[in-house]
């Protein structure tokens, strides 16, 4: 049954604090788009939705639907949103995801699928082995196959125990965001360039060291997680800027 749980759950997408994502190293979003960007069939998303999707952009994280739905439905939905898309995603295989995914060379520890359905985005969360967050959905669905899977989740989801999540308190007060070139969250203002990280910005650009000091895989000083590109690790084993 547990394959069937979601890792975490948010009443709405849009009350999932950007430091939820950023503090897991999570740097790609797979968003589903019925019953969780808007309702069903509705080409308008959320009054809230542009703003949250804004909130994650600033903070560096990629952004993309997943949604089994057509092209026709999902394509002008996305466009308008300015995402990236997948549409006809089989969900909840994970295949199409995974493609996205090394065109982007990210890992699947590194990516979150958020939707409000069990058998499609929890599952296919739990298939890709990404992070899977389930939502509620928007509106009641009491027609067709989908009242009867709606039946079904709530059988699924009578004994499960949501999982709370609580910010880390060693990074209380930090603004994270993402560089651009290793993918690891970091404090923002703890480097000198704004998207990228100290460690990255000593090696690329030659700017001082933080002289990390790591505690359970982060640096406390400036939260990089020790993550690095392939050009970054070509510069260290060459013998480039000293760490």
């Amino acid at each position: 049954m547990s394959l069937l749980y979601p890792d975490y759950s948010f009443r709405r997408i849009y009350e999932i604090p950007t430091r939820f994502f950023l503090e897991q190293g999570i740097r790609v979003l797979f968003l589903d788009v019925d019953n969780t960007l808007t309702t069903h069939d509705n080409p308008v998303p959320h009054e809230r939705i542009r703003d949250w999707l804004e909130e994650q952009r600033e903070a560096g994280l990629r952004l993309l639907v997943l949604s089994n739905n057509t092209g026709e439905r999902v394509a002008p939905f996305a466009r308008g949103l300015g995402l990236e898309f997948v549409a006809d995603a089989k969900k909840p295989l994970p295949f199409p995801l995974w493609r996205a995914l090394k065109e982007m060379e990210i890992s699947p520890g590194a990516a979150a699928v958020v939707g409000d359905q069990i058998f499609t985005d929890v599952l296919c969360g739990k298939f890709s082995q990404c992070l899977s967050v389930l939502v509620e959905p928007m509106e009641e669905e009491d027609w067709g196959f989908l009242a009867v899977k709606r039946r079904w989740e709530k059988r699924v989801l009578k004994h499960y125990v949501p999982r709370q999540w609580q910010p880390s308190p060693r990074m209380e007060g930090w603004e994270l965001v993402i560089c651009d070139e290793c993918g690891s969250s970091f404090r923002k203002g703890n480097s000198q360039m704004r998207r990228l990280c100290p460690e990255c910005a000593h090696y690329l650009y030659g700017y001082p060291s933080c002289g990390h000091l790591f505690e359970d895989g982060r640096c406390i000083r400036c939260g990089w997680d020790g993550s690095e590109s392939k050009y970054i690790r070509g510069l260290k084993q060459g013998g480039g800027s000293d760490g």
